[in-house]
């Protein structure tokens, strides 16, 4: 059993990393694309990103990664939380690589939303969708 709930945990966890890479492109893809397309400042453009990235990341991880299904609410209230306290860090370490250390945006916006990847999992699989404590 013990090595079933290992496995089950290595699955998701690359299921997480997949997600986590759809999202990356699409929140990095809308970043570049507020800058270069819409001519936002690269710390207004690098905000649209992330939250692109968190609204897909949601439906994606709920479904894909811990096969979630029916009322969301809760799961959607815990994950929002959570998310903002993650994308808050990640939002002033981008402005710190980028202002501070001189960092190009889009070499700034990878290496900070690549850094959280296994503490958000952890969050995500304890807290945010854990199962119901009578499952």
């Amino acid at each position: 059993m013990k090595a079933l709930l290992q496995r089950l945990a290595r699955v998701r966890f690359l299921r997480f990393i997949a997600t986590g890479a759809l999202s990356l492109g699409v929140g990095f893809g809308t970043t570049v694309a507020l800058r270069e397309l819409g001519g936002l400042s690269p710390q207004l453009a690098g905000g649209g990103g992330l939250l692109a990235s968190l609204l897909l990341n949601f439906l994606t991880v709920r479904s894909f990664v811990f096969a979630k299904r029916g009322p969301a609410g809760g799961e959607f209230v815990r994950y929002v939380l959570t998310s903002l306290g993650f994308r808050g860090v990640e939002y002033c370490a981008y402005l710190l690589l980028l202002d501070q250390f001189g960092l190009p945006y889009p070499v700034a916006y990878m290496l900070v939303v690549s850094c959280s990847v296994v503490l958000k999992f952890l969050v995500y699989r304890s807290f945010v969708f854990r199962a119901p404590a009578n499952a």
